[in-house]
């Protein structure tokens, strides 16, 4: 008989073991030890503006803290600002809300949305960029690698916010005009770094005082807006040239696309991700080639798996395109910005 085998309990065996000099660390503890050794994540605090919509608050500096991590490098106001912007079904214009998804799903139901997911799309919170400033190709250009965006509700028209007066002033001074723009209003910026595979693009300090019209940023800021021909948000310059700036989406929904000027933009989602559930750069794989695109997302087994392989309908300049995460509608999208070979050229389409 072999000393031990007499007790009966796994945890018997388990102190017997112990107290004889022989290391066990089970799965629960090893989880609690992971748990209590746990590091904090490095924070970096960003200056941004807040815009209210009551004229009565003044405009103001706010500092955001940002995790200050490689695996979350892009756009992180997109998440950290959702906390602003939550809400619960009583901030819904139900009537609103389902005569947009009637017009949207092509329904005849009455009742498309149902109180309990409207529950939550207001606990959630979720934030649209509103893109100022562009980033450009041309490094002679000011600011060419900086990129200034107004952050606001994403349901802000379905909860029947206030007009926001001073942003859509501000929109104009940038070369936007006459843009409904409703609810709080945010400022921030973003700055490319590097190129190729070591690009980053981080947010970084936005002044109040930049929101002065002398402001350097702003100088010359509406006319190359209206050389580059940008359209954001599915929204155009009022201007002569709107008509130029071309959107559409593919065949499947798989992606949207705009193309406007030097640059054409397109939007990739990515299925099964929501406000909880998230990807890193890490998890997203995109190849930019000068006739092809192809965007790639790690999937619920940890495997990469195809969202877009397509022949592009023009040729790119792969050095001066860029990629970054966003959020919209509900989930993660992969923001695609190709730049032409050919400025003078007008695409009219992706594929080819």
């Amino acid at each position: 008989k072999v000393e031990g085998d007499d007790l009966e309990s796994a945890e018997d065996r388990i102190q017997w073991l112990r107290e004889r000099g022989v290391q066990i660390e089970l799965p629960e503890e090893r989880k609690k030890t992971a748990i209590e050794k746990k590091v904090p994540l490095k924070k970096r605090a960003v200056k941004i503006v807040k815009i209210p919509s009551d004229l009565r608050l003044n405009c103001e500096e706010i500092s955001i803290d940002l995790p200050d991590d490689d695996a979350n490098a892009g756009d992180q106001l997109l998440s950290v600002l959702r906390i602003y912007f939550k809400g619960s079904k009583r901030d819904f214009d139900m009537k609103l809300l389902q005569e947009t998804a009637s017009k949207q799903f092509a329904s005849n139901s009455t009742t498309i949305v149902s109180e309990e997911t409207v529950q939550k799309l207001g606990e959630m919170g979720s934030v649209e960029a509103f893109t100022l400033s562009q980033f450009h190709s041309d490094s002679s250009v000011k600011d060419w690698n900086k990129k200034v965006s107004f952050y606001l509700d994403e349901a802000g028209q379905l909860k029947n916010l206030s007009p926001n007066s001073r942003a859509v002033a501000f929109a104009t001074l940038c070369g936007y005009d006459n843009v409904p723009l409703v609810g709080d209003m945010f400022v921030g910026r973003l700055l490319r770094m590097g190129s190729g595979v070591n690009e980053r693009i981080v947010n970084v300090d936005f002044l109040l005082s930049e929101m002065e019209s002398s402001a350097e940023w702003l100088k010359d800021l509406k006319a190359r807006n209206y050389q580059l021909g940008i359209a954001t948000n599915k929204v155009a310059m009022d201007s002569g040239d709107a008509s130029e700036v071309v959107e559409g989406e593919s065949v499947d929904k798989a992606y949207q696309w705009s193309e406007g000027g030097e640059y054409v933009e397109v939007v990739v989602n990515v299925p099964g991700t929501t406000s909880s559930k998230k990807l890193s750069s890490k998890d997203v794989k995109v190849d930019i080639r000068s006739k092809t695109l192809k965007v790639m997302a790690k999937d619920d087994s940890g495997q990469f798996s195809s969202l877009v392989d397509i022949k592009l309908a023009g040729s790119v300049s792969v050095d001066d395109s860029t990629w970054n995460l966003g959020f919209a509608k509900g989930m993660v999208t992969v923001e695609v910005t190709l730049a032409k070979q050919n400025n003078s050229k007008k695409w009219g389409k992706v594929e080819e």
